[in-house]
Order: structure tokens, then sequence, then C-alpha cells
């Protein structure tokens, strides 16, 4: 891990991470989603569902300046298209029947 990357973010990641991410500077929360800046963060796959929820949230309201730009459209539109597959993937491959 590059050490100046998380250096003052808040974030959240993988219990048996987080106190790494600690000693290089991060300011580690223990919740599902954590939003800092341009960085959404979960820390296991049970939180996939809100994790999820806020990247298409950021993607519909997020910074405005970003979004006024056509290009930035065109890569957001693409990625929640991307994103949206995949959690449709995801149902059909994680799928357990009860019984």
């Amino acid at each position: 891990m590059a050490a100046h990357l998380v250096k003052g973010r808040n974030l959240t990641a993988w219990q048996t991470i987080q106190d790494d991410l600690q000693q290089m500077g991060a300011k580690v929360k223990d919740q599902p989603v954590v939003k800092d800046r341009n960085w959404i963060t979960s820390r296991k796959p049970e939180d996939l569902d809100q994790f999820s929820s806020a990247i298409v949230d950021e993607l519909e309201h997020g910074d405005a300046g970003v979004r006024d730009t056509a290009r930035a459209r065109s890569r957001a539109l693409t990625f929640e298209g991307a994103l949206l597959r995949a959690l449709r993937l995801k149902g059909s491959l994680f799928h357990v029947e009860q019984g």
C-alpha cells in the first residue's frame, strides 16, 4: 500500500488491515461505508448493498462541477450501467436456495 495515498483520509476497510491503515495516517472508521471527497470505501462483502447505494448516490448527486462536463457524465453513465449489471450478476452468482 502507498502510505501517501491514505494519509489524512477518512476510510474503512477489512478489519485485519485497519490497524495498518491507521499507522499510515488514515482515519479509519468501523462503519459499512465511509465517504471522503472522491473516495467511497467499505469493509466487507456484507456491506455491498450499502456500498453500491453510496456509489449510485454519488453518481446522481455528487460534485456538480465534475458532473457538468460531457466527459464526466459519459463516464458516470458507463460506470453506473456497469455497476448495475454487476449487481444483477451478483444476484445470480450468489443466489442460495433455502431448504
